[in-house]
């Protein structure tokens, strides 16, 4: 019977350590003690262009380059930065993850981006002086009647400045630059 008491005690202690053990683990777990590490996830924005024409441009398209959402997740992305006049800016991404139920889940990720370049290209135009024929009268005469020839200008804008050339005296002549076509 002494055996017996032994083996009960025993086996009692391992029952107890192990409960003891498990209910360690979860009250960690519970408490954020011991926690998954998230998931990474790289998205990369693509890169976007186009010639000047008075308005913005956004980045339009991402890819997920690394990583995996879980079973039912679903990534929303919504892109940050933008550009109207010629020249470059970055563009980035902000993404949030739901779950099946369209509870926020972004919390059990690890969300990276790589920025994606915004190039807005100056619009080039040609313009040239219009033919113009005057009687001479000794005053100055301005060669301001002027066309588009290639390119466009953007609706609402037009072209200004000083008079880009006159002449006063007879036989003046046009600089080669401005001579019209």
């Amino acid at each position: 019977m002494g055996k017996f008491k032994s083996s009960v005690l025993i086996i009692g202690i391992f029952i107890i350590i192990i409960a003891a053990s498990l209910l360690t683990v979860l009250l960690l777990y519970i408490t954020g003690g011991i926690a998954a590490a998230p998931i990474e996830l790289v998205y990369k924005v693509e890169n976007a262009e186009k010639t000047y024409d008075g308005t913005p441009l956004s980045a339009k398209d991402y890819a997920l380059v690394s990583g995996e959402l879980l079973k039912g997740h679903t990534a929303v992305a919504e892109f940050t930065g933008e550009r109207t006049e010629a020249g470059t800016a970055r563009c980035g991404l902000s993404v949030k993850v739901y779950d099946k139920n369209n509870f926020d889940v972004t919390n059990k990720y690890s969300v990276k981006t790589e920025e994606g370049i915004l190039t807005v290209f100056p619009e080039q135009i040609t313009v040239v002086l219009n033919d113009k024929e005057v009687v001479y009268n000794g005053g100055k005469i301005l060669f301001d009647d002027y066309s588009v020839t290639e390119g466009k200008l953007v609706a609402g804008h037009k072209i200004s400045g000083s008079a880009p050339a006159e002449l006063v005296n007879a036989g003046d002549r046009l600089p080669e630059d401005l001579k019209p076509l």
